[in-house]
């Protein structure tokens, strides 16, 4: 379970990036042009982002639910740590495609305290909610 609400560092950060194809590559959104984004987003709000803290997904479809991707499980045992309040990823697509992954995803993390920065989308967060008691819910291990 996360604890991350308890994090001693609330300025810490891990970064989530993807491409399944070499057109997207072509297109502008190759590995180290989202990696180059999201460092200069993290600089500019005050985040401290470290080259271990990136987990990067290559050659795996969207359309595979987050949490079910090699690198979506890495993220989660990351975060699982506690020590995450947030994740940055360059744009929504690069984490989903389906809407229903998206939705369910976006509202555990919120629950659990964990806020989602969305680059290309001049940086929203979308931050956690509070439950009754004024505190996140834990994020629950698979």
């Amino acid at each position: 379970m996360l604890h991350t609400l308890n994090a001693e560092n609330s300025s810490r950060a891990i970064a989530y990036v993807r491409v399944s194809s070499q057109r997207q590559v072509d297109e502008g959104v190759s590995i180290e042009a989202q990696i180059k984004r999201i460092r200069e987003y993290a600089r500019y709000k005050g985040m401290e982002i470290d080259d271990k803290d990136i987990i990067i997904e290559e050659g795996v479809s969207g359309g595979v639910p987050i949490w079910g991707r090699p690198g979506g499980r890495h993220l989660r045992t990351r975060l699982e740590t506690g020590a995450y309040p947030h994740i940055l990823t360059m744009r929504l697509d690069r984490m989903f495609r389906l809407v229903t992954d998206a939705l369910a995803t976006v509202d555990e993390l919120a629950d659990s305290g964990i806020s989602l920065h969305v680059v290309d989308m001049d940086g929203e967060a979308i931050s956690p909610p509070r439950n009754r008691k004024g505190s996140a819910k834990p994020l629950k291990t698979l």
